[in-house]
């Protein structure tokens, strides 16, 4: 209903244009809100037959699948706040109903209020999503971004329904494989009929029984709840059931009844999935605790302790078994967990504990930059390791832990672009990586001692991110852990930019070449091992300018 009053004021030029765009940010956020408190049978607001305006229905079932696929890819609030922000204003320009067209004539009339819309929504301030409006229907590839390929198959699933509602739910999707083929990504077809099943809640069903029609709340064992016409709510066998087609429509004020129905209510919310259960965290602040207590343990062999904590883990247990892989440059993961423990040490476990905890819990969405920003942090973190070993006061793992915490900020609340600024060549600093600013948390800083139990002159030094090492004269120590954090995030910039002609390194950079006693070929060195050992490359080419 709200989507329906912005749409009337839109066209009725009632809003101004800043206050559309608001509106729209703020429908987006209370979808976000809705699905976050689990409060949305997302299947079943698809499928239900709601009497809508033809605009608000396609709104409401374009954001139906994307929520769903953020439930299923764990894609990140700030791509999904986009790609809903987008769904508000797909359908600008387009007829409010459909009047004695064919198909294809309607189809035709889909695809040019797309252009008109994309047009339309520059004027109002939505120039960045303008692009996506545009091109909601052109063919996919995979090389596109995943926000553009799954904004277009949710587009054309949508179209399908408005042009022919009848389509069950078979069929609508035997229809969209037949006839958009070359045109969606079909592993995301595979998904979403893994994920909603052949008989999802909202359809419409035939009692071959009794040969009434309803609409499928729950599907038990051998039984399901239906909600009848007459707006009863009966159980009856699923071998009864048949699926067919939504020849009636539910008025509004009839489904807000069903919402006041305690009976439909408690059907409706076991078919609930709330997506704050779609991410599985390997280590919890709580279990991180448990596992450096063995460290502080001298009264227990620590291998042997770790050895039964890993295993109630099995995640956890299998992610260090290929980490100890991916060191000893093993071709296949470490099938003894006590061996995979001994070959990196109990330093290392330690510090690796710390920095999965804070990346697993920190970076675990999806969004189209992250390949890219993958590369980055294992770019840094390698070339800090190997920096580190040049040193006598920090550990290999402790400088890869260094620089997790340096950049999470910028990768656990990332900007939601179509395109990124490559880094600056010398990125001594994580805003010439990333090309914007950002203060570090306190959190972040606090948790190095308090949570992870690391040294004080860690978060001291991080306070202080950004001073060139000279004027750090507190302790030699900090100035050292500064300079290996400024020449690991060099090389990101020396990676993936091209150096321009007569460039000369800033101060910041020869400062901590000297503070480590190494020369700019030391570092080229580094830099050039990481990309052959690591086969390092940017992965999504098409991101940068």
């Amino acid at each position: 209903m709200q989507h329906q009053k912005l749409q009337q004021s839109i066209h009725s030029s009632r809003l101004i244009e800043s206050d559309i765009a608001k509106q729209g940010y703020k429908l987006s956020r209370l979808w976000l809100k809705l699905d976050g408190q689990g409060l949305l049978s997302l299947r079943f607001l698809f499928f239900f037959p709601l009497q809508l305006p033809l605009v608000s229905q396609r709104y409401l079932q374009t954001c139906v699948l994307i929520l769903t696929f953020k439930r299923i890819l764990n894609l990140h609030d700030n791509l999904v706040h986009k790609l809903l922000t987008t769904a508000c204003f797909r359908d600008l320009s387009l007829p409010p109903k459909n009047t004695n067209k064919s198909a294809q004539s309607y189809l035709a009339e889909i695809h040019k209020s797309a252009v008109l819309s994309a047009l339309q929504s520059k004027k109002i301030g939505l120039s960045g999503l303008s692009q996506l409006i545009k091109q909601q229907y052109a063919k996919t590839s995979v090389r596109q971004l995943l926000s553009d390929r799954l904004f277009n198959f949710a587009c054309r699933i949508v179209n399908h329904r408005s042009i022919n509602s009848a389509l069950n739910w078979q069929q609508l999707l035997s229809k969209l494989c037949r006839q958009d083929a070359l045109f969606i990504d079909s592993q995301l077809t595979d998904l979403l009929l893994q994920h909603w099943g052949d008989m999802p809640e909202g359809i419409t069903v035939l009692n071959n029984n009794t040969q009434t029609i309803g609409y499928l709340l729950a599907v038990k064992d051998k039984s399901a709840d239906i909600y009848q016409l007459n707006g009863h709510i009966q159980e009856y066998p699923l071998a009864a059931l048949e699926v067919v087609q939504a020849k009636h429509k539910v008025p509004q004020k009839q489904y807000i009844d069903c919402l006041n129905n305690e009976k439909f209510l408690a059907a409706l919310d076991k078919t609930v999935n709330p997506s704050k259960h779609g991410c599985k965290f390997i280590l919890t602040k709580a279990e991180l605790t448990e596992y450096l207590a063995i460290f502080n343990n001298t009264n227990q062999d620590p291998i042997d302790q770790l050895n039964k904590q890993f295993n109630k883990n099995t995640l956890l247990m299998e992610a260090l078994k290929a980490y100890a892989a991916e060191l000893s440059k093993s071709q296949s993961s470490f099938s003894n967990l006590r061996n995979a423990i001994m070959m990196l040490g109990l330093n290392r476990i330690r510090y690796w504990l710390a920095r999965v905890h804070l990346e697993n819990n920190y970076w675990h969405a999806y969004y189209d930059h992250k390949p890219l920003h993958e590369q980055y942090l294992k770019t840094a973190q390698y070339v800090a390791s190997e920096l580190a070993k040049k040193t006598d006061f920090i550990y290999p793992e402790q400088a890869k832990l260094l620089i997790s915490v340096t950049l999470i900020q910028y990768l656990s609340a990332p900007q939601i672009k179509r395109f990124a600024e490559p880094p600056i060549y010398y990125s001594c600093t994580p805003d010439s990586v990333f090309g914007y600013s950002k203060q570090l948390p306190n959190e972040f800083i606090q948790a190095i001692t308090e949570t992870w139990q690391q040294p004080a002159w860690m978060s001291k030094s991080l306070l202080q991110l950004g001073e060139k090492p000279n004027n750090v004269l507190v302790s030699k120590q900090q100035q050292s852990t500064l300079s290996v954090i400024y020449l690991a995030l060099a090389s990101v910039g020396m990676t993936y930019t091209a150096q321009a002609k007569q460039q000369t390194a800033p101060e910041i950079f020869k400062q901590s070449l000297a503070c480590l006693k190494l020369t700019s070929n030391d570092l080229y060195k580094i830099q050039q091992d990481n990309i052959v050992d690591n086969t390092c490359f940017n992965p999504l080419p098409r991101l940068i300018h």
